[in-house]
């Protein structure tokens, strides 16, 4: 037997590939964020005001979306609150994902849940550095909130 080529016309492999428009878009992209955890994350271990102007920013936009809020969608969304918003839903979800992944021997991936929920912890209050979340928004808008955002 001769030797085998990829395509029928013998012309070489599709790859390398060129970059369009986007592929550049999401290269550039990629390059702006991995900049920017950089800059957060170096000016927090050093000192430097980036940090503070990320959650200036971060603030701005919670301010921004809360004014966009509605009666009816309020109404709505404390409904899905009241139902979905539970701790027996959290739990009973949990205790399917758990059983779902065992039975489907998906071994790695309930490891790596079930670690990073004793890592992370089930609800750590104080854990967005006193910054308003958009919880506190929330209650700031409507008064007393009685189920969990």
């Amino acid at each position: 037997m001769g030797q085998r080529h990829r395509r029928p016309t013998g012309e070489a492999p599709p790859l390398p590939r060129h970059l369009e428009a986007t592929g550049v878009g999401w290269l550039v992209a990629a390059l702006g964020l991995i900049t920017l955890t950089l800059l957060v994350f170096i000016a927090g271990r050093y000192g430097r005001g980036v940090s503070f102007s990320v959650g200036v920013v971060d603030s701005w936009m919670l301010e921004r979306l809360a004014g966009l809020r509605t009666s009816w969608l309020e109404r709505v969304m404390l409904a899905v609150s009241a139902l979905l918003g539970t701790i027996w839903t959290v739990k009973v979800l949990a205790w399917k994902t758990v059983v779902v992944l065992a039975v489907s021997k998906r071994f790695r991936h309930l490891l790596v849940g079930l670690v990073s929920v004793q890592v992370v912890g089930p609800g750590h209050d104080g854990a967005h550095g006193g910054r308003r979340t958009p919880a506190a928004l929330w209650r700031g808008h409507c008064g007393e909130l009685s189920a969990v955002l």
